[in-house]
């Protein structure tokens, strides 16, 4: 009985191709690499504006209310952005809850900052404005703080232009912890109708002033804030920040409404 014959096997030579794969935007290539700071995350870290104690038992509570089912939907936004309006005062077409303030710095970047377009950073200040804003074609113009890291109020006056889109300030500023006064930013939303003015209320718990309240009443005024300190198992029910005036008692929140951060803005057709 004849055996098997082995199978034949033609070596062929693979081609090298030597075109070069997909390279990352200008857009992306010119944006500044963020690196977080790194150490002992054991000890207390205030500069992470982390929650140094347990989460509120209301909101263990919360998270054991929730099912696996609840798990499996996208949740609703709307729902919460009304709540969030009506405890804050505003208009529900005035609140967006984002997934931290870092992706409501984001959609500013995106949305006023364009070819030939400035924007102000007084620094020292947060990272994140400066990586995002690196990541349009506009320009960024820095703004030294004064001695002992004031706020550079006179020189970001004169720093405006007609070029200028966004104002980006820390309310009080990380890290330096120095915060701006309510007529300080007055003055730079009057000296500034064409731009956007950020006021990044973050550190506001440590802060207890805010400029919420101006929201809809100057139309260049944005404000972003935490509605509680970070906490690793999100926050319970926020308290309506002070305003210049007080608003009347509103719902309280429910306690998975503070998960995501709040970005309260006004239209650009404002």
């Amino acid at each position: 009985m004849r055996k098997p014959s082995a199978p034949v096997v033609l070596m062929t030579e693979v081609p090298v191709i030597k075109a070069q794969g997909p390279q990352p935007s200008q857009a992306v290539r010119r944006m500044k690499e963020y690196h977080p700071p790194l150490g002992d995350r054991r000890g207390l870290r205030l500069d992470f504006n982390e929650n140094t104690f347990a989460c509120s038992p209301r909101v263990l509570e919360a998270l054991g209310r929730i099912s696996r089912g609840d798990l499996t939907r996208y949740p609703e936004r709307e729902p919460v952005e009304h709540r969030v309006a009506a405890h804050l005062g505003l208009k529900p077409q005035q609140v967006l809850l984002t997934n931290g303030v870092d992706e409501a710095i984001h959609l500013l970047c995106q949305t006023y900052l364009e070819a030939g377009a400035e924007i102000l950073l007084p620094v020292p200040t947060y990272s994140m404005y400066e990586v995002y804003a690196s990541g349009t074609p506009a320009s960024i113009i820095q703004v030294p703080a004064e001695e002992a890291f004031r706020f550079p109020l006179h020189a970001l006056l004169n720093a405006i232009t007609p070029a200028t889109r966004l104002i980006a300030i820390a309310n009080p500023n990380s890290p330096t912890g120095q915060a701006a006064r309510r007529e300080d930013l007055l003055r730079i939303i009057e000296a500034a109708p064409h731009a956007a003015v950020l006021v990044d209320e973050a550190y506001f718990h440590f802060y207890g002033e805010t400029v919420v309240d101006l929201v809809g009443h100057a139309p260049a005024c944005a404000s972003a804030f935490s509605p509680l300190p970070k906490t690793k198992c999100s926050g319970s029910a926020a308290p309506s920040p002070p305003t210049a005036s007080t608003p009347s008692p509103s719902p309280a929140l429910p306690p998975h409404s503070t998960t995501k951060n709040t970005f309260a803005g006004t239209s650009a057709k404002s």
